[in-house]
């Protein structure tokens, strides 16, 4: 099971997401907020095919930095960040949260989806650098080079297609896995280095249909899908990871 997860992120495509910041629809979106304690900031964006022309683009996040909404065009980006000192939680958890927020989000503006994504991403337990130099070969097929002298990155990305019922309606959906050796600093103080198996996921719904179609529902149905299918494949990797 993941060890360590870094974030998880869901996103609601449509038409009309880019909110432009003014008094009235900050002061909607506090009250809607109220008990969350969301406050808003904004970021510059550059427009598309221009150096010069930017925008202001709203995001809501809370005192700690752990969750940020953004409202970027044609897209509502919900995530949920480590920080030190505070738990994360669990994928479900996460989903119910997301929901609870998305949900009033489109209660005050009203949008249909056209697409759907869920993104995590997550460390394996600890392990010594012997087991770490056996995952890539329990994995991969190395050529004498690599085996003779392991490599100490690497990244496997593996991306199917596969069928779900989406609140009475059949999707496409898109399941990227990335298994990967990282090194980097945990945010301590002092920061203290890790070397580890990263394990992430972008699972989404087709790309090249844009109807908007998706409402609450949906949104249900896809994260609940979306964590059940990313911890059936972590399950089945670590079988193999670990030998």
């Amino acid at each position: 099971m993941i060890d360590r997860t870094g974030k998880y992120e869901v996103g609601f495509f449509a038409q009309g997401t880019h909110v432009e910041p003014n008094p009235d629809i900050i002061i909607r979106l506090l009250e809607t907020f109220k008990d969350r304690g969301f406050l808003p900031i904004t970021v510059d964006e550059v427009l598309i095919g221009s150096s010069s022309k930017m925008r202001r683009q709203l995001q809501l996040t809370d005192n700690n930095s752990v969750w940020n909404l953004a409202f970027e065009p044609h897209r509502i980006l919900l995530t949920k960040s480590e920080v030190k000192g505070l738990d994360i939680g669990t994928p479900d958890n996460f989903i119910g949260e997301a929901v609870d927020i998305i949900g009033r989000i489109l209660h005050v503006i009203p949008l249909k989806g056209s697409r759907l994504s869920y993104i995590t991403k997550g460390l394996l337990k600890e392990m010594t650098d012997v087991e770490l130099k056996k995952v890539n070969s329990n994995l991969l097929k190395l050529p004498a080079f690599y085996i003779d002298d392991p490599p100490h990155q690497w990244v496997i990305k593996n991306v199917n297609r596969k069928e779900f019922h989406l609140h009475k309606k059949l999707e496409q959906v898109n399941i990227i896995t990335e298994i990967s050796r990282i090194q980097g600093l945990f945010n301590n103080d002092p920061p203290i280095p890790f070397d580890r198996i990263a394990v992430g996921f972008d699972i989404n719904t087709y790309q090249k249909n844009k109807d908007p179609r998706f409402g609450i529902e949906d949104i249900v149905n896809f994260l609940r899908i979306a964590v059940d299918v990313s911890k059936q494949i972590t399950t089945e990797e670590e079988k193999i990871i670990y030998g």
